[in-house]
């Protein structure tokens, strides 16, 4: 769905999504669904410390009976967390045009940064 931003890749297994299924829409707009596995981050490029462009990929074990994995990123996985009382609408959603900064200042690091002209 995207491009690969790198070789690099960190692994981590988020414990909190460890035991939680899911399904995911493909391309066509298929509805599978699968299970958390783990999650490959990418490392040590540009794309991957400028957030609209950050995409982690979740890899799930397909429960659809093919044997297949999957390496999807958030906004094409709907979590099941049986936790809730009860079921929440499903909507997928694509990244916020907005950069959110932890300091006030309202500067846009990306206004600020230096570029080959």
């Amino acid at each position: 769905m995207w491009d690969n931003h790198g070789w690099d890749f960190s692994t981590v297994q988020y414990e909190y999504l460890r035991e939680m299924t899911c399904t995911y829409r493909q391309r066509k707009g298929n509805i599978v669904p699968g299970q958390y596995w783990f999650t490959l981050d990418h490392t040590d490029n540009g794309f991957s410390q400028y957030p609209p462009e950050h995409k982690c990929y979740h890899v799930l074990l397909l429960k659809d009976g093919s044997g297949q994995i999957a390496a999807q990123p958030n906004n094409r996985i709907v979590w099941k967390d049986f936790s809730f009382v009860k079921a929440a609408e499903t909507k997928y959603k694509v990244m916020a045009p907005t950069t959110w900064h932890a300091e006030s200042s309202g500067i846009n690091p990306q206004d600020t940064a230096i570029t080959q002209d």
